[in-house]
């Protein structure tokens, strides 16, 4: 006679053999974590055993293509999508993928303690010497046939404290993107623009920054370039106004209709003085 076990006993089972196979796995973990799930299937390596033995669950696989197959392959895999709905009630968000994390351990002199959302990294690994990583790929779409508005990503900082902190390098200033290099060797450049190969797509504005979101104080600045402390070697102002090496130079108007000697205007592209 068949015999039929109970679903717990069943899942009991299930989660007992995973569990044995998590320790199985992580043979090769210095001081893991384990009170997680991971996976390591045969024949792949860590990148950070570090990060892995500190880690309450986690994918591991071999991503090569030993055959030369060529296709896309991907750990892990989530999509999703919204079909038509009625057009009536309050707007919300749809999300693949939510992370919210906090932290009340505060951070004091040279210890850090960061929170972090995400953390994604790409690296290139010895002995490779014509590789291509990314850190982080993210990516937005309009497909033939539709349109709306679209952001290949989006970043806020929503500041609620009680101090509003214009100066550099301090321990409560706050920026919406951080740039930093590192490492033993230079990097080629902070921000890039390139274009897609195979695309005729441009941009219609490199660098975009609307008045409206600088702040009116007399150090707020669009662009800034100087050391924190001391006084700046290039910026411009919301207005347009730019100060180089410590010299003012006048806002730059479209005519010379009215504006003191001396002033720039752009007269179809090319920039004149004022006489």
């Amino acid at each position: 006679m068949r015999r039929v076990f109970p679903a717990a006993t069943v899942l009991a089972l299930v989660s007992t053999i995973a569990v044995a196979d998590m320790y199985q796995n992580m043979s090769n973990v210095t001081n893991p974590v384990v009170s997680g799930i991971k996976s390591i299937p045969p024949g792949s390596i860590l990148p950070d055993p570090g990060a892995w033995g500190s880690s309450y669950s986690g994918y591991n696989a071999n991503l090569e293509d030993p055959t030369g197959a060529g296709g896309n392959r991907f750990i892990l895999n989530i999509q999703g999508g919204a079909e038509m709905t009625t057009t009536t009630g309050p707007g919300y968000e749809r999300a693949g993928l939510l992370i919210q994390t906090y932290t009340r351990d505060p951070s004091s002199g040279a210890r850090n303690l960061d929170m972090v959302g995400l953390d994604t990294r790409g690296r290139v690994m010895t002995p490779n010497m014509q590789g291509r990583a990314w850190g982080l790929f993210s990516s937005g779409r309009v497909d033939a046939g539709s349109d709306g508005y679209a952001l290949a990503a989006e970043m806020s900082l929503e500041n609620f404290a009680a101090l509003d902190q214009p100066n550099h390098d301090t321990t409560t200033s706050k920026y919406i993107m951080h740039l930093m290099p590192a490492g033993t060797q230079n990097v080629t450049g902070g921000i890039y623009f390139g274009e897609a190969a195979g695309s005729a797509a441009r941009l219609h504005c490199g660098l975009c920054i609307k008045a409206a979101a600088i702040g009116t104080a007399p150090n707020d600045r669009a662009i800034w370039v100087g050391t924190p402390g001391s006084p700046e070697y290039f910026a411009v102002s919301r207005d347009g106004t730019v100060k180089a090496a410590g010299i003012v130079l006048p806002v730059m108007l479209g005519s010379c209709s009215g504006a003191a000697p001396g002033t720039l205007w752009n007269n179809a592209g090319v920039v004149n003085v004022c006489p």
